[in-house]
Parts: structure tokens; C-alpha cells; sequence
């Protein structure tokens, strides 16, 4: 992803971008994000690191609940990217 210009800029948002003002506007603002940053430091000083947040949502394909299939679709989602672009199907990734 960092080979592409413009999307290589659109990873370091969350860096370069944000406007950090003391409210919670993005996933960078969390509690959660600081609390990695300072666990793990030299991971929080490098802004190219992708934060990654993995769903899963489960289904039945068919409607009934008396059925044994069942579908699990996995995606990861790169949190590093503005609220604008990161739900974008463009960069959103179907692991499973």
C-alpha cells in the first residue's frame, strides 16, 4: 500500500491530518490507541505502522435457524486511514 503515492500520504493521516483538539473523532483519539502507543513504543513512534481492526459478523445464508451452515466473513480494516476513507470497500480486506 505505501508503494502508491497518494495512499502511501492517506496511512500517515492519522499522523499528518488529524486535528487533534481533545475530542473523540477518531480511533487515534482513544484511550485504547494511546494505551498501545505507550505499551509498545517503538510501535507508537513509527506513524507507517498499520492499526488494523478485525470483524466479523455471522450469518445464516438461508434464513432458518434449524440449518448447519452458517457463514463468518472475517474483514480487516486499516484505522490508520480518515473516517472518510477507511469503511471505503477500496480498503476494506475480505480475509476469510
Amino acid at each position: 500500500m505505501f508503494a502508491i503515492v497518494d495512499d502511501a500520504k492517506d496511512l500517515t493521516w492519522h499522523v499528518d491530518g488529524r486535528n487533534c483538539n481533545g475530542m473523540l473523532r477518531h480511533p487515534a483519539d482513544s484511550s485504547h490507541w494511546k494505551k498501545i502507543n505507550s505499551l509498545y513504543r517503538e510501535f507508537g513512534k513509527e506513524a507507517r505502522n498499520l492499526r488494523l481492526e478485525l470483524a466479523s459478523d455471522g450469518m445464516n445464508p438461508y434464513g432458518t435457524l434449524s440449518t448447519q451452515h452458517s457463514l463468518w466473513p472475517v474483514l480487516l480494516v486499516i484505522y490508520n486511514l480518515s473516517p472518510w476513507l477507511y469503511m471505503k470497500r477500496k480498503y476494506m480486506m475480505l480475509s476469510m
